[in-house]
């Protein structure tokens, strides 16, 4: 087996690569724009200003849409100062965060069991409040798993979906390389949990198949089945559970959204 292996990697994966390599930096590079952004294409700015309206629903202007990026930026730095001398901190806002990524007391997990035992304990902290606000739960079982340590390295956090028919649960998986330097202050477990997991994801699934119930589910299994299928707005309802992040978090959400949005 291993020498198939290897004479499969040798003989059509790295030729196929090169080859592939070849038309990048040969026929398609020679073949591409010069230019970069949406500006500079046929209609781009058109283009440009009818994404914002798409992303955003406003006639907002691009130089605004900028504008408030910025304004957004200061804010955030605003509040962060406050919260620095609320804290009787007396260095610059460089340096608290150097010693929050420093400082033993934001590293406070020992084993795999605590960081796990973190997550449930949100998870137990959410439960009881799902029915103030949804009137539809998940029926399906609902894992929080280590991450297997062949692929924990490469791997983020990350939801693997239920089963359609309810018999997989959905499992939240955690990569956990040394939970001795897993630092609360840079991985912001409960907002990511929030949003991306409970009630975020795993809510959404739920409304989306009581759409879908009074469809034909054969013919519609499609929509139901698809990563982004049935995506409804309802996924937002997390980013309500997450209202109160890290403010660093938000600084380089409101970068990313509004400075760099259309870059």
């Amino acid at each position: 087996m291993t020498i198939a292996y290897n004479r499969e990697i040798n003989e059509q994966l790295i030729p196929s690569y090169k080859k592939l390599h070849a038309f990048f930096s040969g026929e398609y590079l020679n073949a591409a724009r010069s230019t970069s952004g949406i500006n500079a294409l046929p209609n781009g700015d058109a283009m440009y200003r009818y994404y914002i309206y798409y992303f955003t629903t406003t006639h907002k202007t691009p130089e605004e849409i900028y504008q408030t990026g910025l304004t957004e930026v200061s804010r955030i730095t605003a509040e962060m100062e406050k919260l620095k001398n609320q804290m009787g901190y007396t260095g610059t806002l460089k340096e608290l965060f150097n010693y929050m990524q420093t400082d033993k007391q934001f590293m406070p997990f020992k084993t795999v069991q605590e960081v796990l035992d973190s997550n449930r304990a949100v998870l137990a902290k959410i439960q009881p409040q799902l029915q103030k606000l949804f009137s539809v739960a998940p029926k399906t079982p609902f894992e929080i798993r280590e991450v297997e340590s062949f692929r924990a390295a490469a791997a983020s956090p990350q939801y693997n979906r239920s089963s359609a028919d309810g018999t997989r649960p959905g499992i939240y998986y955690i990569p956990i390389l040394d939970p001795a330097k897993i630092n609360t202050t840079n991985w912001p477990w409960k907002q990511l949990f929030y949003t991306k997991q409970f009630p975020g994801i795993i809510i959404k699934f739920p409304y989306r198949r009581r759409t879908l119930r009074y469809l034909n589910s054969d013919d519609f299994l499609f929509i139901r089945l698809l990563p982004k299928g049935g995506h409804c707005i309802v996924n937002h309802w997390a980013n309500s559970w997450a209202a109160i992040p890290t403010l660093t978090k938000e600084w380089v959400r409101m970068a990313q959204k509004y400075t760099v949005l259309f870059a």
